[in-house]
């Protein structure tokens, strides 16, 4: 969470940040790889709690997978 609310037109906003991350050549050896691997590390850090940063972990991606295809 930002320290201080942002003023726009007299209201206050506040705005908060997630972070998914992927690193090379570890999660991924190209760029649609990473992305999509650090795109499930931020999935499964705003299912858990908001504002935080989550490193994306192999055995993770497996149980949103499996959670994704149990939806479809």
């Amino acid at each position: 969470m930002f320290a201080e609310d942002i003023v726009i037109d007299g209201k206050a906003i506040r705005v908060g940040i997630s972070i998914g991350i992927a690193t090379y050549p570890l999660d991924g050896d190209d760029g649609s790889v990473l992305l999509a691997n650090a795109d499930a590390a931020l999935y499964h850090v705003k299912s858990e709690a908001r504002g935080c940063v989550r490193v994306y972990e192999s055995k993770t991606d497996q149980l949103i997978r499996d959670r994704w295809a149990l939806q479809a």
